[in-house]
């Protein structure tokens, strides 16, 4: 947490929390986190994807859908994204 503090605009912060959350299966606090770091950071597909992957683990498949589509969107060539859906 420090280091997002310190660097709120670095996606591989929130990142790397997210996924000790994920590994501690706190799905909900997953999602919390990437959508605080897509208001910090709007344009990242990183995050997009790291929350599309997120909504996965908690089930919502929908979401995660619309997240992969929004990154392939801009990014056609995107393979996490392509596995995403």
């Amino acid at each position: 947490l420090k280091l997002i503090k310190e660097a709120p605009d670095t996606p591989a912060y929130y990142i790397k929390l997210g996924q000790l959350y994920t590994k501690q299966k706190r799905y909900h606090d997953v999602v919390i986190l990437y959508q605080k770091a897509l208001e910090a950071i709007p344009n990242s597909n990183d995050i997009k994807i790291a929350l599309g992957f997120a909504y996965l683990a908690k089930g919502e498949l929908n979401v995660a859908e619309n997240l992969f589509e929004i990154v392939l969107k801009n990014d056609p060539d995107n393979a996490e994204a392509m596995v995403g859906l």
